[in-house]
Parts: structure tokens; sequence; C-alpha cells
């Protein structure tokens, strides 16, 4: 294959021109996105190479060039390549691809709708437009697809064509390959009548627009319904005519069918078009036309601004070039970019209606007044404040603290009335007056109440108000109310509004807490005018001590509300929801791929550039912010959407898909095993790793202590114990990184198509590695790449970093599945065997649980075979058992014969017909000597360990205890350690500890009672040398605690068999005393058949070798 033809234009004016024969092949072009190594955030997008400039057409103030005026600072660039399938290629949020209404698209009964597209996230109102009958502003809404920007598919339809009759059904699944950036194809089936009295929606992913199809999520709403079909609206991909959301990237075609699976009325298929074409007509008679984007077979690599024509030349004058450096808009915006002021200025000033006056008090400390941003408003002009001097809400910059007495006046610009307005700032007093009510400001009108008065008293909290004449006369009020919930020692908004109501004036006031409660006051009309208002006056009285006022403003609507969540700096919004916003408000186009949820709820905006801001909220959601890469913007590869994805790519080294050099790096620059994150302004949570290959502790044990501290802007304390969490993990990565990875697209041209649609943040997967590494696919995220292009070249250098942690559980998946604390073999393996004895960490306060089992009484079916790593080799585990259990379900006069589970019975002391088995117990009979220890063995080492039994005494102790008990570590008969009950001569059990026959510490009561017959359980858990053990009555319920806790210090015993054990002490006087069991497990120690070398490496492995799974889940963000 060779190098496909290349695309390099410049946008002079509105019209895309090609430069191409202008580009020098001597330098290549090269283009970065994404992430270089480990890099904390994505680099600004770049493109470079040469132009020709010998006849001076790109100096932009050559008056002789073609493209002079055309050419200057940021003239945006494109390039692309010639590859991959035709397609519609949108430029702009409006596209639209639309074929007239016609009879056979008038479909009222069920509806089969198909797309096939490509995205790389939502750009505008957070919601995507995939294909549509739809409407608005003639009430001609028919149906419609699209996709909301936390990756759900969403159909409407309207039964009549208005508004009043939508229906929305929603996926609950996401659907995010469409927002990767590669081909996907969606179907969704709306089944009018279900037969039940209800409808059915379907929603399915496909490989093709003729399937085979998967359901993802199947929405049953109840009662029957039907489709507007006689609209003149026109079908169409891409966004309606009336709306202003965003489409998709690529469409590469789209099916309408009559009825599920029915006859196709629609089938715009791009892919058969020619490029450059702006109309064509469908398989199905549909005539479509273009408005907006291109028809084209050229995939767009670079999308970007050239900020300078750097010209230079050789001493001939011959050779006269300009090296071209372009940049994304990440570049630009971050240009002398100032802090953005605080959330309640951009609101109050940035609405499409702006105030009438307005007064921000975020002045300076050494301001005299505070300025107006209004045009033609003039200062505040005051006395007595301090500006700069107090902490404003979290919607605001620092406010001035007002001393008493004070003065303040603004003036407010003439206007002409609207027959209302509204008054409105933030306020907070530490202390309001005790007693009287006294005045705290006035809004003075051209009505007939010429003075608004505003007095506060406490306690409790209440405010009057009160309305003059312009001759002082009262016109209304002292009218007294209580605050309620809302305190005017938090921030707090005030508002007074006032309306005309044909000879009457309605005047209500509004106190809110910020984040919090609020109360409505009206007062009674009054007959009179309600004029406009001239100024705004506040002259506090003694009393009020810490009083802070800011943002004041006057408006001529009194239901406008632009200090709505502004206030609290948009506290709650999630990371998705602010980079809409403030892209938004700044102009700068901007693209979410994957919103997130809960733990990405954020604190207040700060105040600071544009970059830090979204920058701060990318960071929070753990995605990617980057420039876009088929179009000037910027764009999320959020979290979310980058969590569990098929491999975009998969590269063959065996194949030779990899260039040289492939080098893996084992090193601790990623290694982050002590994770602090701290939420702005609030506390901070810790997460460490205490244990393990990668773990604080020092070599070889861990690797010794990697620290780290964050600071992230949260809502809540509670959300930073979450994101140490997910830290913690992404920083304990106990692989190889392979931070390069080569490839060469002219020597792997089968690689293209998947080139083309990866995306930063994909996943790749490298196949059969070479032999001398691990040979385990390596799993890959690519975070950043570099794309060389010329005549010879084309290739692609990846940045990657590991993609094993964004391979995440989810719930009622199968293979999601949790590790165990910590498991080892508990016995060498052969190379050959294909049993292994794998063995649970213990812990002497928590419960680790062992591997599921695929047998016995906690048996879990569909669980099975399941994929564990022993060292460096995989096995397969198709079954999974006790490493012994015997619930005795069987008959014997002499021994107990076989167990369940463990093989036979290995007896030391007394005789055969001492032990037998029948009615689901084994039973020893004490025969005289009854203090000789009958000792019943499974066959095999073990070294720590943990075993369950149910057993019962068959008569009182007389004389001395009988002694049911457990065996561990067993060597010999006179080498054990031993967990033992007392059946006391009282009736009462304890408990004891031995090493053989000599007792550990004391004996410890349990405080329970038996009786002849009465089944007790009893666990035993050895750790090292220390035995735990607890007993209870087998009704009732198991204790959480250890009654028994010794340790052996001397003739320690490492390894040796589990088992049970009789006898009585040599007091004893019953006849034959008898001790039965039921139920015996050792749990924390299992068998597993494994079917060997799932990764082609098998060796021996000795005992301790760790056992983990495969491929663990982990827990997401």
């Amino acid at each position: 294959m060779g190098v496909p033809a290349r695309r390099v234009q410049l946008r002079l004016g509105t019209t895309w021109t090609e430069v191409l024969d202008d580009v020098l092949v001597r330098n290549p072009i090269t283009i970065r996105h994404g992430q270089a190594d480990e890099a904390p955030r994505a680099d600004n997008a770049a493109a470079s190479f040469s132009l020709n400039n010998r006849l001076g057409q790109y100096s932009p103030r050559n008056p002789y060039s073609p493209y002079y005026g055309l050419l200057g600072r940021n003239t945006p660039v494109r390039i692309g390549v010639q590859a991959g399938p035709v397609h519609w290629a949108l430029d702009n949020p409006g596209d639209r691809l639309t074929t007239p209404a016609a009879a056979a698209l008038n479909i009222a009964g069920d509806l089969d709708i198909r797309v096939d597209a490509a995205s790389d996230g939502v750009s505008r109102d957070q919601w995507m437009n995939l294909v549509n009958r739809w409407g608005r502003l003639a009430d001609q809404r028919s149906w419609r697809l699209s996709c909301s920007f936390d990756g759900l598919l969403i159909m409407d339809w309207s039964t009549d064509g208005t508004a009043g009759t939508i229906r929305t059904a929603t996926s609950r699944v996401p659907c995010w390959n469409l927002f990767r950036d590669r081909r996907t194809v969606v179907r969704v089936t709306l089944d009018v009548d279900n037969g039940g009295g209800g409808r059915t929606i379907n929603f399915m992913v496909g490989s093709s627009l003729t399937g085979p199809w998967t359901i993802i999520d199947t929405v049953v709403q109840a009662g029957t319904t039907s489709i507007y079909a006689a609209g003149s609206t026109p079908l169409g991909l891409g966004v309606p005519a009336d709306y202003g959301e965003s489409g998709p990237c690529r469409v590469y075609g789209a099916q309408v069918r009559n009825g599920i699976g029915g006859t196709v009325v629609a089938n715009p298929d791009l892919t058969a078009q020619t490029p450059g074409a702006t109309s064509f007509t469908d398989s199905a008679g549909r005539a479509w036309t273009l408005a907006g984007g291109e028809i084209t077979d050229y995939r767009i690599r670079f999308a970007g601004e050239v900020a300078a024509w750097p010209a230079s030349w050789d001493v001939s004058g011959r050779d006269v070039t300009v090296a071209v450096q372009a940049a994304g808009i990440r570049r630009r915006l971050g240009q002398g970019a100032s802090p953005l002021q605080s959330t309640l200025r951009r609101r109050v000033m940035g609405g499409a209606t702006l105030p009438r006056a307005y007064w921000p008090c975020e002045d300076g400390s050494d301001a005299t007044y505070a300025a107006s941003p209004l045009p033609g408003c003039g200062p505040l002009v005051t006395s007595g404040w301090t500006f700069a001097a107090g902490q404003g809400p979290a919607g605001s910059a620092e406010l001035p603290t007002i001393e008493t007495p004070s003065s303040a006046v603004g003036l407010v610009p003439g206007y002409r009335s609207t027959g209302e307005w509204r008054v409105e700032m933030v306020i907070r007093c530490d202390e309001v007056p005790a007693g009287g009510y006294l005045p705290l400001m006035e809004i003075h009108t051209t009505g007939t109440v010429a003075r608004h008065r505003i007095s506060l008293a406490n306690p409790p909290a209440q405010f009057t108000l009160e309305g003059y004449s312009p001759t002082g006369t009262l016109i209304y009020g002292p009218i007294t109310y209580a605050m309620g919930t809302a305190t005017p020692t938090a921030w707090g908004r005030i508002i007074l509004m006032g309306r005309q109501s044909g000879g009457n004036v309605e005047i209500s006031a509004l106190w809110t807490t910020i984040g919090g409660g609020s109360g409505f006051f009206p007062i009674s009309p009054y007959a009179g005018a309600v004029g406009v208002v001239t100024s705004w006056q506040s002259t506090p009285d003694d009393g009020y001590q810490g009083l802070q006022v800011g943002h004041v403003s006057v408006w001529d609507d009194a239901d406008i509300d632009q200090y709505a969540s502004a206030d609290h700096g948009y506290r709650g919004e999630t990371p998705a929801q602010r980079i809409y916003r403030v892209a938004g408000e700044e102009s700068a186009p901007a693209s979410i791929a994957g919103g997130a949820d809960s733990p990405g709820a954020m604190g207040p905006q700060p105040i600071a550039t544009f970059l830090d801001v979204v920058g701060e909220a990318a960071d929070l959601d753990g995605g990617l912010l980057h420039d876009r890469r088929h179009t000037l913007g910027l764009r999320l590869r959020g979290r979310r959407a980058t969590y569990n994805q098929d491999a975009a790519l998969v590269l063959d080294y065996a194949a030779g898909d990899v260039m040289p050099y492939l080098e893996p790096v084992d090193d601790d620059q990623a290694t982050v095993n002590d994770v602090t994150i701290t939420r702005t302004s609030g506390s901070s949570a810790r997460r460490v790793l205490e244990t393990g290959t990668l773990s604080v502790q020092a070599p070889p044990d861990g690797v010794g202590r990697y620290d780290t501290s964050l600071t992230l802007n949260l809502q809540t304390d509670g959300q930073a114990e979450q994101h140490a969490g997910w830290r913690l993990g992404l920083g304990t990565v106990d692989e190889a990184r392979y931070p390069t990875v080569r490839i060469s697209l002219l020597a792997s041209p089968h690689l293209v198509d998947e080139v083309l649609d990866l995306d930063l943040m994909d996943r790749a997967l490298l196949v059969n590695p070479p032999p001398w590494i691990p040979p385990d696919d390596i799993d890959l995220l690519v975070r950043g790449y570099t794309e060389t292009i010329n005549v010879d070249q084309w290739d692609l250098e990846l940045n990657c970093a590991p993609g094993s942690p964004w391979q995440v559980g989810e719930w009622g998946d199968p293979d999601s599945r949790a590790d165990t604390s910590g498991s080892t073999l508990a016995q060498d393996a052969t190379a050959s065997t294909t049993q292994l004895v794998v063995a649970t960490t213990l812990d002497p306060v928590y419960d680790h649980r062992p591997w599921v089992p695929s047998a016995g009484p906690d048996a879990q079916p569909g669980q099975h075979p399941l994929d564990l790593r022993v060292g460096a080799e995989v096995v397969r585990a198709t079954a999974v058992d006790d490493y012994a259990r015997d619930a005795f379900a069987r008959t014997s006069a002499s021994g107990w014969g076989t167990a369940d589970v463990g093989g036979a019975w290995q007896e030391v002391n007394g005789l055969a017909t001492d032990r037998t088995v029948g009615s689901g117990l084994g039973r020893i009979t004490l025969t005289s000597p009854s203090d000789l220890q009958r000792q019943q063995t499974i066959l095999g080492d073990l070294a720590d360990g943990e075993l369950t039994v149910r057993f019962a005494v068959g008569q009182t102790s007389t004389g001395g205890a009988v002694l049911p008990a457990a065996l561990l570590r067993y060597t010999g008969v006179n080498d054990f350690y031993r967990a033992r009950v007392h059946a006391e001569t009282d009736g009462t059990l304890s408990l004891s500890a031995t090493r053989t026959t000599t007792q550990i510490g004391s004996t410890v009561a349990t405080g329970l009672t038996y009786s002849p017959g009465t089944l007790f359980g009893l666990r035993v858990r050895l750790i090292g040398h220390r035995i735990l053990a607890r007993c209870w009555l087998a009704a009732g319920d198991e204790p959480g605690w250890w009654q028994l806790d010794e340790t052996v210090t001397t003739s320690t015993i490492d390894t040796g068999r589990v088992g049970l054990v009789a006898s009585c002490f040599a007091t004893n006087t019953n006849s034959n005393p008898t001790v039965s069991f039921d139920d015996f497990r050792v749990i924390s120690v299992q068998r597993m058949t494994v079917t060997r070398a799932i990764n082609t490496v098998t060796r021996a492995w000795p005992a301790g070798t760790p056992v983990r799974l495969a491929y663990p889940t982990r827990i997401a963000l």
C-alpha cells in the first residue's frame, strides 16, 4: 500500500482552500494529540509542515498574495487523508441531511430506526440528534432518535405533533461507542401495541444496518400509543431545522422501516455516494439534500489554527518557506488569559437581558467606591465600607464589610417603565439588632411609594417592610415577617419585586439563604403606580455587626432570576455540566464524551482562568480534556466512556504490526501507593496500599512509600475517599509499562481502518508478544500519539498507559469478579498437576472469603470456570471445593471411611470400632482408657488454615470434662496443635488450646451450657502459631468475636495435617462417653481442578506462590 492522498486546507474567508501542492515533502507533516508519557494533562494538539512561499502567497501582508486579507493570525487549518469508506462529515452543529415529507414516511404504527454513525461526543445542549422527523415551531413533531451526553439513547414521539403529547423512552444502558469516534450502528424499535395493553421500545447495537443485533435495553410502558404521521416535516439526519443542538461527526447510513423489520421507506447509504455530492436519491426513492458538511472519503486527522506565518529564505532568495506550526484551540484559549470573574458577576452580566443598574462590590481593598460594569451606570458611592475585607458567598469574590454608621447610594440610569421591577442583592450579618427594628436599606422609585424600606430585628430573625410617599406619608406597613428557615447570619439574597396590576401595585419580598431555606412575603396591593427604580440606598443604624452586602442589581423584569445557582458557584454540577456551561459562556466549542455521576459532583467554580476552570473539572472526572481532532474545539473524554471498552486497535507483534522497538519499562515512574485527596477548602481522605508487591512495606515485602496529594474541587468531603481509592488503584498497577508503541501503516495497511477510528483514551491490545517478555496480551490505554505523514511515510507513535485499571466491575456481569484479599499455593504444584491446593490469606480480625466454590454447601452455580494467575501462569479453574469436608451422610460400623472431599480418614489410637458413622454423624466412643486421644486426620500438610465443625457430647460429664477438639498441624501422635472444647461437669462449655497435651494459656469460659445430644458449632483459625476459636449453639447465631486467642511460642510446628480428636480428662468417670461430629469443613484451603497453561506458561510452582484472579475486577469511581 502507498501513502493515501492527503489534504492540507486553510479556511480563507468561508471557503476551505487546498494548499497541498505547496507543502514541501522534504519535511513531513507531523501531528501530535493528547498526552506525552505520563504527563498530568493533555498537551495542546499541534501540527507542523512547511509551505513553499517563493511567490509570497503565504505572507499575510503581501498585497500581491492571492490570499491577501484572508491570511492572518489563527487562520483555521485541517489535515486529512483519503482513507476509509465514503461518509457524510458534519462540520458545524446545525449541519443536516434531509428528504422531503412523503406519504411513505407517514408512519403511525410500529417504527424501526437504524443509524450507522460515529461521534466524539455531544457538543451542545447536552444531547445529540441522530435521525428525526421533528418540527418544533409548527407543531409538526413526529419522532426523534437522539443520544444524551451520558450515552443514553432517547426515543421521543408525539401522538398529535404538539409538545403536550410527547412521549419519551430512554435506554438505561449507555452506548458509549457512539462517543468513541468509532463507527457504531444503533437501532431502536417502537412497538406501539405490544398486545399486553402497553408499548415496547427496544434499544439495540449491531455490526451493520442489517444486523445481527444485540439488545442493550428494553423499555415497556403502560398504554398503547401512536405516532403523529400527517406532518409536513422532512425526514432528517443530524439536527432538525429549528433546533440548535449537535449531530454526530460522521454518518455512514441510516434506515427507516414501516413496522419492526418491515418495509424500508428511507435508506440513505452514504458509503455508496460520490464524494463531493450535495444531493442523491436512495434505494427507497427518497431524494436527499445536504445542508452543511460534506460527503467525502477523507478523514480529518487534525483541525486547528495557524497563529503565525514565519517566512524564511536562503541567501539565493530561491528557497522561500513558511514553517507552519498549527495548534488546537487550547493554545489560543490559554494565551494571556485573565481569570474568569465570579460566577455571580458573569451570570448577571452574561444574560440576554442586562440589569438597569449593577454594582458587584468586588472592588479591590483600596477602592473608595463600588464601580459598575454597566456602561452608563455610575458607581455606588459609599462611606464606612471596607472593600475586599470579607469572604463573599461561593459565587462571589471578596466583598466589603460595612461599619455603622455608614452610607451607600447608587443612582439608577433613567429608563422607560415596563410596569414592574426587581431589586436584588446578597447579604449577611453576624449580628442583627436586638429588640426594635432598625433600617437597613431603601429602594427609591418614581411611583406612588417613593421609598420602600427594609428593616431587620432579632430574635427571632424578622424583617419589616414599609412604603412611604414622596412627602413621607406611610402607604403600607410596617409589615413584619418571620424569616423561618432563612437566616441573616448566613449568606442569602434579599429580593424586592414590584408589579403594576391594573390600578394597583403588588409588592412582594423574598429572603433566601444561599443553598438553604427561603421565605416569600407578599404585601397587600395598594392603589397607585409602581414607577421605576431611581436609586438604592443603605444607611444601616448601629446594631448591625459584621454586615456585608454585594451584587446589588436593579431590573425592569420582576421575574428574572439571574442569581440562581450562580450565587453558590454552581455547586453540585458534574464536570461535564461545568465544562458545557463555562465553554458556552466563553463561546468556546466543547464536546463531552461521557458525563460524570455523583462521585464527580463539583464544589463552587473558582475565580481562575478558563483553562484552569475546565481543567479542574476534567481532573475531577478522571478523564482527559484535549483538543478535538476533526473540528476546532475542546473535548472531554470522560471517565465513564473509558471504562470497559472493547479494544479499538489490536496489534499482533508476531505478525509484524509493531515497529521497532517495543521496550517495556518496569520502573516506579507511575507508582503511587499512598494517596491523599483534599477537597478544596474542605477535609481530606487517605488511602494506602498496606500489603502486596507494590505496597508501602519496605522491599522485598513491598516497594516502600510513594505518596502523593491532590486537591480536587469536590462538592462534599465524603467524595474524597472514593477518589483516593481510585487513584490508588491507578498508581499500583503491577505491570510493566509500554509508554511507546510504533506503527507503520504502509507496512501494516490492514490496520488503517482501526487506526483512523482510534481516539484518545481508547483501548489497544497487543497480542502475541515476543518470547522474552511475559506471554499475556498487553492491555494499553492510548493517551496520546504522534502521526507522521509524507509521500513515503505514514507512521504513528502511540503514548500509552496500562489499560487494565479501566476494566471495572459491572453489577450483574458474570465476568465481573472480586479478587480475594490474598491467596497462595498451600502445597507444591508440579508442572503437570491439574489439581491445586490454594490457601486464602487469613486475618485475626476480618473474615477473608475464599474462592467461590462450585460444589458443597456454599456452591454458586454459573460462576465457573474462572481464570487465575499462579505466579506467571494463567490457569482455568473448572471446579473449586473445600480442601476437606464431610457431612457423614453414610453408614459405617468400624471407622469413618472416606470423607466427602479430602480422602480417607486416618485413624490413630483406639480401635476402629470406636469410630462409627450413622444418622448424619461421625461418632467417637471413648472406651477405656477414655483419656486416650482418638485422632482422625486428613492426609496432606497445611500451614495456616480455618476449619468449622459441629459437635455434640452424648452425656453430661462426670468426674472430669469430655474434650471434643480440632486438630491442626498434626505431624505425629505427639506433635500437633489442638483447639479443644471442655464439656465441663457443671454443664458448661469452655475452650482451651494445647501444643500436644500441654495447655497454652488459660481455659476460657464461653457462657454456654450443654445437654446430651445438643449440637454446637466450633470455628478454629490458625495464623502462624496463633490459635483462635469460638463456640456457639448450632441452632443460634455465631458470635463475631474470638473467645479463645492463644499463641504457641515453644516447640512450634510449621505444617501438618488437619482433623478431629476426642478424649477425656483422666478424672472422667462416664462409662464409654461419646462425642459426635457433623459438617466438618476446611474452608480457607481449597482444592481446584484446573486447565494449565492458558497463557502458554507452564512450570512447577512451590507452596507460597501467589494465586489471584488473572483479570481482577476493579471498582469504578
